[in-house]
């Protein structure tokens, strides 16, 4: 980028132009820094058992019966995928959600097991949520979701025990027994604790706007949404105009991700894009946004910079958009490579 916009601190003023010098996109190498003690993650959310269709036509309505790419069973939702990659690539997770005590989600339990993630379960009665995942020609999901289920149920009484030193709600406007009140006590709890603070969000499902989050974003100190979110929220499809309003919320620092047109961020009152890490073909988009948090979370936890964490999590973003399935892309070669990115010089 040859340019950054800034402003002077005051939360009504927007942000402007600042000339600036333009920095590398390289993930081939990160400057060494002293040792430090990995800190430990804790994430809030949904998990899910998706069934994952490859390849399904517009038409698919229409007709009786249609052949596709590929159907395959995958574990899913925000919080889960988060935490499975973050797992993999050995991060000390712990994963805050709810499951039934069926066979999707003993499915679950079984798939973070296997990958080394720390449960926090409340009891639950409701079944445990599954999804259709439509995935067209073009990589695009459509969910087909089951609201009686516990992906609408988590609640702030299921969130007593939070022990970690980074917290992300993974979507904001899930639940919806977690009210943006409910958040904004929570987080403000965090913060007095001295956790590092993480939000992320899916489309308001009750005509929310960013204004109605202003309670709760000083306490956010990473929050991320994608570019349709931020413009359901905001009123707006303009970029600046997106990350002023969550600026003039409260918001410290606004991750906005924007598929191949890389990520917009405000940080430091700078707005500026960093690029894409290049896709060699898109199969699904699905996940790519918990996979792109999550390689942000691992870079903090790590003890790397601001920047160094979002090339992480763009490189992450981009890797699961190479398969079906959140988490199918993330062999462990894949993460060995990504782990000696980060902590290699450490």
């Amino acid at each position: 980028m040859n340019e950054h916009k800034t402003n002077t601190g005051n939360p009504e003023e927007p942000v402007r132009i600042q000339k600036s010098q333009p920095g590398s996109n390289s993930m081939n190498h990160f400057a060494k820094t002293a040792p430090v003690r990995k800190k430990t993650i804790g994430i809030i959310g949904a998990s899910v058992m998706d069934l994952m269709v490859q390849g399904c036509p517009s038409s698919i309505l229409d007709v009786q019966s249609t052949p596709v790419k590929a159907i395959q069973i995958s574990s899913g939702g925000d919080a889960f995928n988060e935490s499975f990659l973050l797992a993999r690539l050995k991060a000390d997770v712990t994963l805050h959600t709810l499951l039934g005590d069926d066979q999707a989600g003993a499915f679950l339990k079984d798939c973070a097991v296997q990958a080394g993630v720390h449960l926090s379960l409340p009891e639950w009665s409701v079944p445990t949520p599954v999804n259709v995942v439509l995935c067209d020609e073009t990589g695009e999901r459509h969910f087909l979701t089951d609201p009686n289920t516990a992906l609408r149920k988590l609640s702030l009484k299921d969130l007593s025990d939070l022990d970690e030193e980074i917290i992300m709600l993974a979507s904001m406007f899930v639940s919806h027994e977690l009210s943006i009140a409910d958040a904004a006590s929570l987080f403000s709890r965090l913060k007095q604790e001295g956790k590092i603070t993480c939000m992320d969000m899916t489309s308001p499902k009750k005509h929310e706007t960013v204004s109605d989050l202003a309670p709760l974003l000083p306490y956010v100190d990473y929050l991320f949404c994608n570019r349709d979110e931020g413009s359901a929220l905001c009123h707006t499809v303009e970029l600046e105009a997106i990350l002023n309003a969550f600026f003039q919320n409260g918001a410290r620092t606004v991750l906005l991700k924007d598929g191949a047109a890389g990520v917009h961020v405000l940080h430091q009152g700078t707005i500026r894009t960093i690029p894409a890490v290049p896709c060699p073909k898109v199969v699904s988009t699905n996940g790519c946004g918990d996979a792109f948090g999550a390689g942000f979370l691992f870079g903090l936890a790590n003890g790397l910079d601001f920047e160094q964490s979002v090339h992480i999590a763009a490189t992450c973003g981009s890797l699961a958009a190479t398969c079906l399935g959140a988490s199918s892309a993330f062999t462990e070669e894949v993460c060995h490579q990504i782990q000696n990115m980060v902590i290699a010089d450490h």
